[in-house]
């Protein structure tokens, strides 16, 4: 039988629900139960009309301090934190052990809120943060200040100590939680509030974790200010400062970090506000989602910074910045005279593919954005998943990193600057520089210290690097834009590190084109080795006027008349320069596969007990290209005579390059009085190698007299 106390609990609930699920029975007391003080900072909680209303707690200076046994505001529920008005920061901990679950709506009047709670925070569909001032939630154990003390989550029964002073970093404990964002539900994008609203474009928005994942997560700030999201790994310490109100973080110390996961059609744009995101995990993984940082404003567009400790991944997703912006509701264009917001990518390894791209564009009076990429050992951007296609049923753009000016801007568009160990652009997968309007085309600089390949084509989309300026109407004499110029190794004398290997095959392609009344643009090659196989090619064309210039600085040209054979050419009116500096400039490598031996043994070795008898029924065997032993001091036997790569001198002696240095065997000159299986090799008077049989009292091949006709080359 029901209590009581229980039954009075029924009259409040929803009858079917409890026998649906019994144990939810005592949570559905009152909405503040999901919302609980611990007792230690006389925090106070009541709720009225839909309306949990927190007062009380500790206030020091411009410092409020609460604390909370349990903090997860219901749906449909305001929370507000009623502080007094010279109160700036309130710091706010959960102590219970159990993550906190944000499904309602957070308030504050006029300050910043820090939540922090160990075990993790989850934001729900209907989380929503109406902060006039930065919002921080995190899973770190305490919050550090300027004096040195301390606001932690471990309570203890020593009251804590608090401080008026300002807060400067956080202390990660041994198991830091997760923190993740679920909550984009409106199909229109403009009536779905946004997650965080705040009037000051100073202010941050901090997601601060262990792990922190985006799974089908809306962040839109109607503002701008600052996005930072860092999953730091346990026992690190980060640091942080308000700088003239807008914080500034500082991940220096730390050397363990953990993952973050933007997935399912998450969302992050400023909505024409430009932000400043700023991303810092072990790993980042950005699959089928949006960063977007439009800038529709009369200041400088806001930056987009993704740093990795190993690997960072696009995977049919997009990141972008524009000057500039389209006004939905009105379908017209917003100018921005300002400059484009930055892209900077930092990580061991970077790989952009099925369709993702990095774009910085300028959209009208204001320039593009520059895009900086490091990626210590590998870049790869790479083409289209053919399922992907089938199951979406459209064309889907091969992987890209461009800048553009598009045919409604005058401003010019930005540079790309690639450092890297190696990269590789497969599958139609390209970099691209382009103006469409009357503004000039970007200058691209990749530093790839070890090879540079650009192989493959996606139906009409040739893999490659490009810098163009076309012009969207042919008739159109206003359109003046000059073509960006493209260098390989990086600018001349200051970014530039040569790379050993640049490959160009199956349609790979290199190009700066201009097809209106301007010269093409340049292309500066640094290379140990640059290799053009199948219909691959370097050009920089112009339509009406003179053709770019083609610099080639090379050890070696394969093959060696790309020139001749139309692989590099600079076209136009007026053709272009083409100049190739190689020491190796009349040097050709055979890069097809050789099917057999250049050397032929029916020529160059016969068996001397065996002259007139069938060469192949003696028991010799030939392996490899040619070319020397492996040792001077390692026996010749009957299953491997060596790599046999002779040069006959004057005198007959055998030399071996580079080196002049002759070994030479003592050979048994006894008389045969049957056949015997040869068992090692000398030069005869002829200058060929003879087969012969070696006594059994005669000493293997020993380096004895380096000016015998006859001997082993070292």
């Amino acid at each position: 039988m029901l209590s009581i106390k229980l039954l009075s609990q029924v009259s409040k609930c929803n009858l079917a629900f409890l026998l649906l699920a019994a144990n939810y029975i005592f949570a559905c007391e009152n909405a503040m139960a999901q919302i609980v003080p611990d007792g230690t900072l006389d925090t106070q909680v009541q709720s009225i009309d839909q309306q949990n209303i927190i007062t009380g707690g500790q206030e020091v200076g411009p410092n409020l301090f609460h604390s909370f046994e349990e903090f997860s505001p219901l749906s449909d529920v305001e929370t507000y934190f009623n502080n007094n008005s010279n109160i700036e920061n309130i710091f706010t901990r959960v102590t219970g052990g159990n993550a906190s679950i944000i499904d309602g709506i957070i308030r504050t009047n006029d300050a910043s809120l820090f939540l922090i709670n160990p075990s993790g925070i989850i934001f729900s569909d209907n989380a929503q943060l109406n902060i006039n001032g930065s919002f921080f939630a995190t899973t770190a154990e305490q919050i550090i200040f300027a004096d040195g003390t301390t606001f932690d989550t471990q309570v203890s029964n020593v009251k804590p100590l608090l401080t008026i002073s300002v807060p400067i970093g956080l202390q990660y404990g041994t198991n830091p939680g997760a923190i993740s964002i679920s909550n984009r539900i409106a199909d229109n994008l403009d009536e779905q509030p946004p997650i965080f609203n705040s009037s000051n474009p100073s202010n941050t928005f901090a997601l601060l974790g262990g792990e922190v994942t985006l799974n089908n997560a809306l962040i839109k700030s109607l503002s701008g200010g600052r996005l930072e999201i860092a999953a730091v790994g346990k026992g690190e310490t980060i640091q942080f400062q308000n700088n003239n109100g807008s914080w500034e973080f500082d991940y220096n110390d730390v050397t363990n970090f953990d993952n973050i996961y933007i997935e399912q059609n998450s969302l992050i744009t400023s909505d024409g506000n430009p932000m400043l995101i700023n991303l810092r995990g072990d790993n980042i993984f950005i699959n089928n989602s949006l960063i977007n940082n439009f800038n529709i404003a009369d200041n400088n567009g806001g930056q987009i910074s993704l740093n990795a400790t190993n690997l960072i991944k696009l995977n049919d997703s997009f990141l972008g910045t524009q000057s500039g912006g389209f006004n939905i509701a009105e379908n017209t264009l917003k100018p921005a005279t300002q400059k484009g917001g930055d892209i900077s990518i930092n990580a061991r390894e970077i790989i952009l593919t099925n369709g993702s791209g990095v774009t910085a564009d300028a959209l009208s009076e204001g320039a593009g954005g520059n895009i900086n990429i490091e990626a210590e050992e590998y870049l790869e951007i790479s083409g289209v998943d053919d399922e992907l296609s089938k199951s979406t049923g459209t064309l889907i753009l091969p992987s890209f990193i461009a800048v553009t000016a598009s045919d409604s801007s005058s401003g010019s568009g930005g540079n790309i600057r690639i450092t890297t160990d190696r990269l590789n652009i497969t599958d139609g997968g390209r970099i691209d520089s382009s103006t469409l309007g009357t503004g000039d085309a970007g200058t691209i600089y990749i530093n790839a210290r070890n090879s540079i390949t650009i192989s493959g084509q996606n139906g009409i989309f040739r893999s490659g690097l490009y810098a163009s300026s076309e012009n969207p109407n042919p008739n159109d004499t206003t359109t003046t834009g000059e073509a960006g110029n493209l260098s390989v190794t990086g600018e001349a004398g200051s970014l530039s590190i040569e790379t050993s290997l640049l490959i160009l095959r199956e349609g790979g392609e290199i190009s700066v084109t201009n097809l209106r009344d301007k010269d093409g643009g340049n292309i500066t090659i640094n290379t140990d080795n640059l290799v053009l196989f199948d219909d691959s090619q370097i050009i920089a064309n112009a339509l009406n006027a003179r053709g770019g210039n083609i610099t080639i600085n090379t050890q070696g040209l394969f093959p060696f008349d790309a020139v001749e054979q139309g692989q590099i050419q600079a076209s136009g009116d007026t053709d272009g320069e083409i100049n190739i500096s190689s020491p190796e400039i009349h040097s050709k490598i055979n890069t097809t596969l050789q099917e057999q031996s250049p050397i032929s043994p029916e020529k160059l070795i016969y068996s001397a007990c065996g002259l007139n008898s069938n060469f192949t029924a003696n028991q010799f065997r030939y392996i490899g290209r040619g070319g020397i032993s492996p040792s001077p001091l390692t026996p010749i036997t009957e299953d491997i005579v060596g790599e046999l790569r002779t040069v006959e001198n004057i005198s007959g002696t055998i030399q071996t390059e580079p080196h002049n240095t002759v070994m030479s065997p003592s050979i048994s000159n006894t008389t045969h009085n049957s056949l015997q299986e040869a068992t090692t090799w000398i030069i005869n008077d002829r200058g060929n190698v003879e087969l012969v049989a070696q006594s059994p009292n005669t000493p293997m091949l020993v380096p004895d007299c380096p000016h015998s006709k006859s001997g082993i080359a070292e």
